[in-house]
């Protein structure tokens, strides 16, 4: 069996940064405590590695009195900002720079008197913080389905997508945007560099693999979108997060496996999925 991992596997650069300053505050963190405002990451077994190393995770600051208090790479509000600088907690800030970038425009929208749109989750962390930096109507949308539906006739409108939506995605819902009778309408590119050269990966390999493995966390929403372009090139896939979740099965009759990982995934988890899968092809006859 031949097993081809993507050239864009593991951390992509705004994660690494987080983990450096994860772990930089945590070997230094001296008798005071670390905590992580929401998961630092989409990945279950960083989080859980981080909280054996000290670095418990909290929903909001009520329940803290002092510490040191990391910012999640998806960012937050700022008024969580503010109430923790407030209280006089050293704030640790690891959003993705990417991110940071998306917050800079919803503010300047906001300051130009614009209605903010958002093609992307609207449950994704990204997006709830995003918003948080727009004093303003808000319109989040899934796709070009739902800008179908949108009545703006008449309306200043800026539009910026979630770092890791789908290049082609956002282009069919501007392109549908233009349609309307927009007053005024600014575009900015807001995806991700890593994001557009994962999936053109992940296409890449797709199209010369029996089969594909996307490794990342179930809540990761740029792992469960390399999952999506894989389905829709008709290749059979499926979306593990270790290489426990991998069953033998699978493999029968293919020849051909490509592996690519969302950019939260760790190389140690990758690592784990190829090394399952060449003990599985070793076995392969003694198995069927």
């Amino acid at each position: 069996m031949k097993i081809e991992l993507a050239k864009h596997s593991g951390f992509c650069f705004g994660v690494k940064r987080a983990m450096k300053m994860a772990d930089d505050a945590l070997q230094n963190k001296g008798n005071e405590k670390v905590w992580a405002l929401g998961p630092i990451i989409h990945n279950s077994q960083v989080v859980k590695r981080l909280k054996d190393a000290g670095l418990d995770v909290i929903d909001s600051l009520d329940s803290i009195k002092s510490g040191k208090v990391l910012i999640r790479c998806h960012g937050v509000n700022p008024k969580l900002l503010n109430e923790s600088m407030n209280k006089k907690f050293k704030i640790i800030d690891a959003t993705c720079p990417f991110v940071k970038n998306s917050h800079r425009i919803a503010e300047s929208l906001s300051h130009d008197g614009y209605i903010l749109m958002i093609v992307g989750d609207k449950d994704h962390p990204e997006i709830k913080s995003t918003m948080g930096f727009f004093d303003g109507d808000v319109i989040v949308i899934r796709d070009e389905k739902d800008a179908m539906g949108i009545k703006l006739n008449g309306k200043r409108v800026g539009v910026i997508a979630q770092t890791t939506q789908s290049k082609e995605d956002y282009s069919n819902v501007i392109c549908e945007l233009m349609k309307k009778d927009l007053l005024e309408i600014r575009v900015y590119n807001t995806i991700c560099p890593d994001t557009v050269r994962r999936q053109g990966s992940c296409r890449e390999v797709a199209g010369r693999n029996d089969l594909m493995l996307i490794v990342g966390g179930k809540n990761s929403a740029n792992t469960r979108r390399l999952f999506e372009i894989c389905k829709e090139m008709g290749v059979l896939s499926y979306h593990v997060e270790d290489a426990s979740q991998i069953d033998p099965a699978w493999f029968k009759s293919k020849y051909k496996v490509g592996i690519i990982s969302g950019a939260s995934t760790p190389d140690w988890v990758v690592a784990g999925v190829v090394k399952r899968l060449k003990e599985i092809d070793k076995n392969k006859k003694g198995l069927y």
